[in-house]
């Protein structure tokens, strides 16, 4: 893909010093698990996968694999955990052994790769969590960077003054939404809705 902007845009000099520089992922175990896991996506295979969590033990799954999604420089698997019958992610850097299994692909009529993550930041949904209309209140310079670089696409200005800008996102409340805002926290005020703030 880089070689391919490259060429189109003409990136590279006359004597190949770069003129724009890619932000490269540097998340080496999660990358060398995007080619496998995406033929098996293909062939609908069920997968049979070790897979060790942050700060827990290692446990094995089978999983009906959907997509991959790139967020924030780590590759992440959605599938169908066959054990717990939900769509989960999986962050591949955490992935210690892949092997097919010899279970059924599981369909999930439902599951819509285009339109999985349309209402969420990052990768992660938890179902009993509804779409709502959350503002945040922005100080200082940093409404001219949200109003720049949104939080969601859903990211609206629904007011502004000198010293800050009100944004309303209509989007599901999630682990990276609430990591995004925290980041910022100096700057960035939930003002509604208050179970959220």
């Amino acid at each position: 893909m880089v070689t391919r902007l490259e060429e189109t845009y003409q990136i590279k000099s006359r004597r190949n010093k770069p003129v724009v520089l890619f932000e490269n992922s540097s998340n080496i175990d999660g990358q060398k698990w995007v080619s496998e896991l995406a033929e098996k996506i293909r062939n609908k295979q069920a997968i049979r996968i070790d897979y060790q969590p942050f700060g827990k033990d290692k446990y094995t799954r089978v999983i009906s694999p959907y997509l991959i999604k790139e967020y924030n420089n780590r590759w992440f698997l959605i599938g169908l955990d066959h054990e717990i019958q939900k769509m989960s992610n999986l962050g591949l850097d955490r992935l210690k052994k892949v092997r097919d299994s010899i279970k059924e692909f599981q369909k999930d009529p439902d599951f819509d790769p285009k339109n999985y993550s349309k209402d969420i930041v990052g990768v992660s949904i938890r179902p009993e969590t509804k779409k709502t209309k959350i503002k945040i209140k922005a100080h200082g310079n940093r409404k001219f960077y949200l109003e720049t670089k949104p939080i969601h696409a859903s990211q609206k200005k629904v007011k502004e003054t000198k010293n800050y800008a009100i944004f309303q996102l209509d989007v599901i409340p999630n682990y990276e939404l609430t990591a995004k805002i925290l980041a910022s926290a100096d700057t960035l005020e939930v003002i509604s809705p208050k179970s959220y703030r």
